[in-house]
């Protein structure tokens, strides 16, 4: 059987590997228990000691668990929220309810990311061979992910969870066009994707108009087709939540409302690209800790008094001015900030920060090499690196808004570096045989 990219499915072995389905399963396994393993070792040299900070989405969860309401993410009591998505505050309220507020509940919530984290890993192998890859780039780029460079981003935020969802989604991706039922039920995981975080719905509209575009320009009218079944069927599984904030908040709302916020506190007068920065620099009397409902209390009673999207709505108008005004400014953000979403090396972890520099390069490079392919599995990353991060060019920059594109570049370096030694034997042999 051929994919819609024309290439032949690839067998369960690649490059001279024999890898039948039941051993790529023990591969798998052997993963995800290499990554859980060594993160926990490190962990425990570290001397990890999980605290529990009530954030927005932490407040969220605890109003989730005591009242079933999903509210109050600020210093006040403000009400029914829309301020964050709601999975991964809805896990957090399960922890809550079982081990309350303390450090065991903060362990819980750090076992429940480095599991997340070590899943989309170990997946990885088996992601390669469905996308015709050679299964020792898989085996490669789970292996770099066992190695825990980013732990501190698994223990603590959503960051894993997305990681792994946009795997089970580029799973998904790769094999969307060969039935009306998987297009239906890509189309479907992707709405319930962007439940978890809004921002895969550039990845989305991405991969659609890829198809799309392939659709008109081969004359398949089948791809138009199953474009159009993909983003209908994406709408019914976002749709839920979009009901449930429309009914809240009678008014659109699509999946969270505090994007106005953050962009107003990210495009200001003295305001740095990094997040951590605004944060620490001039604290407690900074823009960010006096202008932050969750820290404010007098932002907060706005929220009260204004309601949550009429807020969040002056707060937008009030920094899209300051764009104007300043637009030099503002390009001027937004370039620094798009360059420390991928070459975060300036940050203190120096000789960290050009590891994940030099994997950013390989892997961009692996990803060139993967659409000269053409191979199914091409255009899903293509339409994850450059859809995902589109949201936070605009916005201060945390080290974590990378982490669930990491597993992509880690896998685009391994196939970089499968060819190059491929290429490498080659040209040993044509010499030896010369």
């Amino acid at each position: 059987m051929r994919g819609a990219g024309g290439a032949a499915e690839a067998p369960w072995y690649a490059a001279g590997v024999q890898l039948g389905k039941g051993r790529l399963g023990v591969v798998c396994g052997v993963l995800f228990l290499a990554a859980m393993g060594a993160r926990i070792v490190l962990l425990r040299l570290m001397h990890f000691q999980p605290h529990l900070e009530l954030a927005e989405m932490e407040l969220i969860a605890k109003s989730l668990a005591q009242t079933g309401s999903f509210a109050n993410p600020y210093y006040l009591p403000t009400g029914p929220t829309a301020h964050h998505a709601p999975l991964y505050p809805f896990l957090l309220s399960l922890i809550f309810r079982v081990w309350g507020y303390g450090t065991s509940a903060a362990m819980a919530m750090a076992a429940m990311g480095i599991t997340f984290a070590a899943a989309q890993y170990a997946l990885l192998p088996a992601l390669a061979v469905e996308g015709g890859l050679p299964v020792e780039a898989g085996m490669l780029a789970g292996a770099i992910g066992v190695i825990p460079f980013r732990i501190l981003k698994e223990v603590r935020w959503e960051a894993s969870m997305s990681g792994l969802i946009l795997v089970l989604c580029t799973w998904l991706a790769v094999r969307w066009l060969r039935t009306f039922r998987m297009t239906a039920l890509t189309g479907i995981l992707f709405g319930l994707a962007m439940i978890a975080m809004p921002t895969f719905l550039p990845v989305l509209l991405l991969l659609a108009g890829w198809a799309a575009w392939r659709g008109i320009r081969r004359h398949e009218t089948h791809v138009l087709r199953a474009a159009a079944v993909l983003l209908a069927c994406a709408a019914v599984g976002v749709s839920p939540w979009v009901a449930r904030n429309y009914l809240r908040f009678h008014q659109f709302v699509f999946v969270r409302s505090n994007y106005p916020l953050e962009f107003s506190l990210s495009n200001h007068d003295g305001v740095y690209p990094l997040a951590a920065d605004n944060y620490s620099i001039g604290y407690p009397n900074n823009f960010m800790t006096l202008r932050h409902p969750w820290s404010n209390a007098n932002e907060a009673r706005l929220v009260q008094t204004m309601g949550e999207i009429a807020y969040n709505h002056a707060r937008l108008a009030e920094s899209l001015q300051w764009c104007e005004r300043h637009p030099a400014q503002f390009l001027k953000l937004t370039a620094e900030r798009f360059r420390l979403f991928w070459f975060p090396s300036g940050e203190a972890q120096r000789v960290k920060g050009w590891l994940m520099d030099a994997l950013t390069l390989a892997g961009l490079t692996g990803v060139v090499l993967l659409w000269k392919r053409s191979g199914m599995l091409a255009a899903p990353i293509a339409a994850i690196l450059i859809g995902f991060p589109l949201p936070y060019y605009f916005v201060q920059i945390d080290t974590r808004y990378r982490y669930p594109l990491d597993w992509c570049l880690y896998l685009g370096a391994a196939y970089a570096g499968w060819q190059a030694a491929r290429r490498w034997r080659r040209e040993k042999a044509d010499a030896a045989r010369g």
